[in-house]
């Protein structure tokens, strides 16, 4: 029943679907009286799935919610909530809470323990209850981004898979209970205000994915990621970091966008084996050099805006695999080398403003896209 511009929700037409356990209402302009007959009525106790997302007219969510026992998938992303009844720890089945894009200022302090995903991204919340996350014992995906927050509370579940609490406040995380999380895969803190990084890090050796980005780190110890044996992302942008230290053979995709502070490639980038996408744009790397060509496995490349970027030696033609060459913005980069892919496919290097590609060029399917 989405995209309807409905304004009450039809309960009448919707009692006589006895096996109606989903019920999809986004889109629409469902308010918080017309969602609580939902809970009062017969259809909502039996319901499994909710999802109303984008009703902007939704201010709330009703205490008559402790009523949906059934329900175990619950969605009100992109609304105007900006109050969850406590009586939501009542639904009993519930394992999946997203309220992202709203105006909640807190979260209640106690949530179905039966909670795997609670996602909150996006509203205006200062802190978490201290004991929430102790509670959720079953909880694997948090996802409270683009809020207020200034901790993250240590008492939290072992349970966790992924984290987000990118785009907070946060200067300080609990690294120790982090690090006994033994399933942690995702692990997402950017931009927030952390200015070291323990050696502890290092003992979350289940991560696949890993961003720093954008925080006060100058530094990160030796042999942090070494161990990291599963680690195939990791964000790096915007650090003020003059070196890197070794990175697992993992490695797929690194991204050092914005790390001003370093000026040549690092030794412990060519011994990647696997990595595809290397971006590096707005460095300050004043030279490439030809021992990037090790790289075999690279499809992506990007030193878009390093302004310093002076030459390039050599030609990227034993590079089999790459597709994607981005060298927008390398102002004082003079003659580009020329560049063709196994397949004869051109790879833009500085567009039209380089005077090395026509607009003719630039029109054949047989060349490349710049990223």
């Amino acid at each position: 029943m989405s995209d309807q511009e409905l304004h009450a929700i039809p309960l009448k037409e919707l009692q006589t679907l006895t096996n109606l356990f989903s019920l999809k209402l986004n889109n629409n302009h469902v308010d918080t009286l017309s969602l609580g007959k939902l809970f009062d009525s017969e259809v909502g106790p039996r319901l499994e799935t909710l999802e109303v997302n984008n009703n902007m007219e939704l201010t709330a969510i009703s205490s008559s919610i402790k009523k949906m026992k059934a329900l175990v998938h619950f969605q009100a992303n992109n609304c105007s909530i900006t109050e969850l009844a406590d009586e939501i720890k009542h639904c009993t089945a519930l394992q999946t809470l997203q309220l992202n894009k709203n105006q909640l200022d807190m979260v209640p302090n106690d949530l179905p323990k039966t909670l795997k995903t609670l996602s909150v991204a996006s509203n205006n919340i200062m802190s978490l209850p201290s004991a929430l996350l102790e509670k959720l014992t079953e909880l694997e995906d948090l996802n409270v981004s683009h809020n207020l927050l200034n901790n993250l509370s240590a008492k939290i579940p072992t349970t966790f898979k992924s984290i987000n609490i990118g785009h907070n406040n946060v200067q300080v995380l609990p690294w120790k209970e982090l690090s006994a999380c033994k399933n942690l895969e995702t692990l997402l803190v950017n931009d927030n205000g952390i200015k070291q990084v323990p050696r502890l890090l290092g003992d979350i050796t289940t991560l696949t994915k890993l961003d720093l980005s954008r925080n006060p780190i100058d530094e990160i110890p030796l042999g942090i990621f070494t161990s990291m044996k599963n680690l195939r992302v990791l964000h790096l942008e915007g650090l003020p970091i003059r070196s890197l230290p070794d990175l697992p053979n993992s490695i797929e995709e690194l991204y050092l966008d914005g790390c001003t502070n370093i000026t040549v490639l690092p030794e412990s980038i060519l011994q990647l084996s696997k990595l595809r996408v290397l971006k590096m744009g707005a460095t300050g790397l004043k030279h490439i050099p030809e021992s990037i060509t090790r790289l075999q496995t690279l499809e992506t490349i990007s030193f878009r805006d390093c302004t310093l970027l002076l030459s390039t030696t050599f030609g990227f033609t034993s590079m089999q695999k790459l597709r994607h060459l981005d060298m927008r913005g390398c102002t004082k980069l003079y003659d580009p080398p020329a560049i063709i892919t196994d397949k004869g496919h051109h790879l833009l290097l500085m567009g039209y403003m380089s005077g090395q590609v026509t607009a003719e060029d630039a029109a054949n399917p047989a060349f490349c896209t710049i990223l």
